[in-house]
């Protein structure tokens, strides 16, 4: 086994179990189509993806809810991350599909666990990212108890930070996230997003381009490291 280095972030780890994998599919780059099931109800997970390009859609339920929370997840997020530890049942990733064309890179989860065994500094770099997607899943359902006009600005300006691009107006959020998906995400009525929009654009805080929505003023906070 080589130790590449001391370097504990997610590009250092994978890089290392890249070196030391001991079949070509352990750790591999794929690509998945559009509207591809990467992870699938009722079906056992066996590998992590973590995303190089693309967005994917995740649905994600806590334990003793019945109301499961919408995800979106790009480039240097985990896809299946939940079931890496599989002895965490308070959050349970029921499904993950792609919005775009996704290219990640796959890690063989039974690889990984036995791998980690002999590093426990990785080990803990999962462990903390486990605990941050449990943080913003919380965070996730607080949101979703709010008023639905509130509800509806704070989740199109989260969509606006996770996934937009700076455009000399503000952040523009990508067309592959329509109106169903931000109704999805916040759990609101479709029919009351045209009301909410056009109210907000007279309020100047957002314009319309076509099917883009430019939140107006806004700069990212996105700070991806991988």
């Amino acid at each position: 086994m080589v130790y590449i280095s001391s370097d504990t972030s997610l590009d250092g780890i994978i890089k290392e179990l890249q070196t030391n994998a001991y079949g070509d599919n352990l750790v591999q780059d794929v690509t998945f189509d559009k509207g591809q099931q990467i992870i699938m109800p009722g079906k056992p997970n066996n590998a992590l993806y973590i995303i190089n390009s693309g967005i994917s859609i995740t649905t994600q339920t806590m334990k003793d809810s019945l109301k499961p929370v919408i995800s979106f997840l790009t480039v240097g997020d985990i896809i299946g991350l939940e079931s890496f530890f599989r002895k965490n049942e308070s959050v349970v990733m029921t499904q993950a599909t792609t919005l775009t064309e996704l290219r990640a890179t796959r890690i063989d989860m039974e690889y990984l666990l036995n791998y980690l065994a002999n590093r426990p500094s990785f080990m803990e770099h999962f462990a903390n990212l486990m605990t941050e997607r449990l943080y913003n899943l919380y965070e996730r359902y607080m949101q979703l108890m709010l008023g639905r006009e509130e509800r509806f600005v704070n989740s199109l300006y989260d969509i606006a930070n996770k996934l937009g691009v700076e455009v000399e107006d503000g952040i523009e959020i990508p067309s592959v996230i329509n109106t169903k998906l931000i109704g999805a995400y916040c759990n609101v009525d479709r029919n009351f997003i045209p009301k909410q929009l056009k109210k907000m654009i007279l309020e100047d805080k957002i314009s319309v381009n076509q099917k883009n929505i430019i939140i107006k003023g806004m700069s990212t906070s996105r700070n991806i490291q991988l």
